[in-house]
């Protein structure tokens, strides 16, 4: 029997000597289980934040898969993987890329998981610190490029990779040549739009304002602001249209200050955070019609993919997720890093032409169905299969 080992970036906390994933962790670990014909263990640091209140599960008995606690010291590894085959380390993490080095000795054969490039892991520094003229902004550079530098060369040194995006996929390729390319996403096959449900919603969408949309963390790094000011142009214009804000974050109360100082309250809706399966969904594929996700940087969020799941439409930024996406299939409108006059434009230009939305809808879901969360699972597991 194989064992699968995982070492994620993602950490499990520690309450009254119980242990605690994060809900979108356990759930993908636990797919794995469903393909991998053998044990799988998990190989986790214990987090030093407060667990959550929402969004975690217990691990006890029934957990299809085992935990270890291991440390940040890679030395620490050769003890405790023991007769592990497969172990897949994520590359996101700056705590193992050297693992292929004190692992030489065992047989064990090493994939990495990645999803962020360099390109992106600037940008967000760069939006973290305000500017790229400052002390820390220069710590963090140097830390990025030797981290960067190991990465690379722990990739060549892997048996495979497996690329959450197309930016990642298309920027890390080059350094192995097992590639795989996966769209991370929590929208199962029978989460998936019925053509019946599209075919109606898109109907309802010829006699009334357009149903715009934006769902996850309200942060700046989300670009969240600007929907204020696209909302304000597009008042500025006279076009009818309602947008509906999902999620929580540090910008809530700065969103809703500034609708109420526009006069936005009749156009802009904030929805707060909703249970992803049993009302986000629900409403998405009921009521949205098209989404706007002003991304200020490049990482591949799985908004991506659970919207176009809805036969949703998006509007974006040429950020490197979502100009991989667009490279694959026609599923939206790509605009310009922060012009918010261009969304309100093609905005504006989509309430009076709405057959461009019914056609980019119906290859949103055509997309998703070759994405959807077992089928990336399956896939996933199958690549690591044909090298054990």
């Amino acid at each position: 029997m194989k064992i699968l080992g995982i070492l994620p970036a993602v950490k499990v906390w520690k309450k009254n000597e119980k242990y605690f994933y994060d809900r979108k962790f356990y759930d993908g670990v636990r797919e794995y289980c469903k393909y991998w014909k053998g044990e799988i263990r998990c190989f986790m640091q214990i987090s030093e934040h407060e667990l959550p209140k929402f969004g975690v599960i217990e691990h006890n008995k029934a957990t299809p898969f085992s935990l270890e606690i291991v440390s940040k010291s890679e030395k620490d590894l050769i003890n405790i993987i023991n007769d592990t085959n497969v172990l897949l380390i994520s590359g996101e993490s700056f705590d193992y890329l050297n693992a292929y080095k004190i692992l030489k000795d065992k047989d064990i054969k090493i994939f990495y998981l990645i999803e962020n490039t360099f390109k992106n892991r600037i940008q967000l520094a760069k939006i973290e610190n305000n500017s790229i003229f400052t002390k820390m902004f220069f710590k963090t550079f140097i830390y990025l490029v030797i981290g960067e530098y190991k990465r690379i060369r722990s990739f060549k040194k892997a048996i495979g990779l497996q690329a959450n995006g197309v930016g990642a996929f298309n920027f890390y390729k080059k350094f192995n040549k097992n590639c795989l390319l996966y769209f991370d996403t929590r929208i199962r096959k029978s989460d998936l739009i019925k053509e019946e449900q599209l075919s109606n919603r898109l109907k309802k969408m010829q006699y009334r304002e357009l149903h715009i949309g934006f769902s996850g963390r309200l942060t700046a790094i989300k670009g969240v602001n600007d929907l204020i000011t696209v909302a304000k142009i597009l008042r500025t214009k006279n076009i009818s249209f309602k947008l509906y804000i999902y999620g929580d974050g540090d910008q809530y109360a700065q969103l809703y200050k500034q609708i109420l100082d526009n006069n936005l309250l009749n156009y802009v809706i904030l929805k707060g955070a909703l249970s992803f399966y049993d009302e986000l969904v629900p409403e998405l594929k009921e009521n949205i019609d098209l989404f706007i996700l002003p991304h200020k940087q490049g990482d591949p969020s799985c908004t991506y993919m659970e919207t176009l799941s809805c036969g949703i439409p998006i509007i974006g930024y040429n950020n490197e997720a979502f100009e991989g996406l667009m490279q694959i299939a026609d599923i939206g409108w790509i605009i310009p890093m922060s012009n918010v006059e261009d969304i309100a434009n093609k905005i504006e230009e989509l309430s009076n032409t709405k057959n461009q939305i019914i056609n980019k809808s119906k290859n949103a879901i055509k997309l998703a169905k070759e994405n959807y969360f077992e089928k990336t699972f399956e896939n996933r597991v199958k690549h690591l299969l044909r090298k054990v």
